[in-house]
């Protein structure tokens, strides 16, 4: 029965040889634990592991006519800025399909919230040194990449500064943010996208669809709604 003696002995002799957690080592796991946290976060935002968010893009395009394509350009040419020429001459359409009419694509897309845009989030939540409302800006362009969540910008966005959507709540989970741009010029729209700021900026949300055409006094509209659900 010595023997094991002689081992609980020596066991009990054994220096201590656990590793001490130096400060550089806190620091790095608690990057490690900041970055999945978002990942995670990121992931269940754009509807993968169980959604958390689920985001929609509606889009409503006002085609011109060719009488109406003449009287924007006539009221640009008189120094009427596109978005104010654009609403008159959506607003004489309504009482005259001579000049131009609406057409609703429907539901063009779903997803997906960007890395970027959960960092901004997490940012506000922490230390309030972003700010979630500002989520209101809305960006087109030409570039057909698939989303992905490490977009942070879109692939050709077209005719800046963005227009600021207006916003309500359809229901007690849901955010909606509508915004009608009008075109100065002719383009194969095909993604859009929610960001922090009329230039530059975070972008929350992009969004790719088939192409819609547009030419000078065609405007689309885009009805962007996020629904957050409770639970596990």
């Amino acid at each position: 029965m010595k023997a094991p003696t002689v081992l609980l002995e020596r066991e009990s002799q054994m220096p201590d040889r656990k590793p001490r957690m130096t400060f550089g080592l806190i620091r790095q796991r608690t990057r490690v634990a900041l970055d999945s946290a978002r990942i995670g976060l990121a992931r269940r935002l754009s509807g993968r592991g169980g959604a958390l968010l689920m985001s929609e893009l509606r889009l409503r395009v006002f085609k011109a006519t060719e009488e109406g394509q003449a009287f924007f350009r006539s009221m640009t040419a008189a120094g009427v800025p596109a978005d104010e020429a654009g609403r008159t001459l959506r607003s004489l359409a309504a009482t005259d399909p001579r000049l131009g009419r609406w057409y609703d694509y429907g539901v063009v897309s779903r997803k997906v919230i960007t890395d970027a845009g959960v960092a901004f989030i997490v940012d506000d939540w922490d230390t309030s040194a972003t700010d979630i409302t500002n989520f209101n800006s809305h960006g087109y362009g030409t570039g057909t990449a698939s989303e992905a969540v490490g977009d942070i910008a879109l692939g050709a966005e077209q005719e800046t500064p963005r227009g600021a959507g207006t916003k309500s709540q359809p229901a007690a989970n849901q955010l909606r943010s509508v915004q009608t741009h009008t075109f100065a010029a002719t383009f194969a729209i095909t993604e859009h996208g929610i960001f922090s700021a009329a230039t530059a900026g975070t972008l929350w949300d992009r969004s790719v669809f088939s192409a819609i055409n547009v030419v000078s006094g065609d405007a689309i509209q885009a009805t962007y709604t996020a629904t957050l659900s409770s639970g596990g």
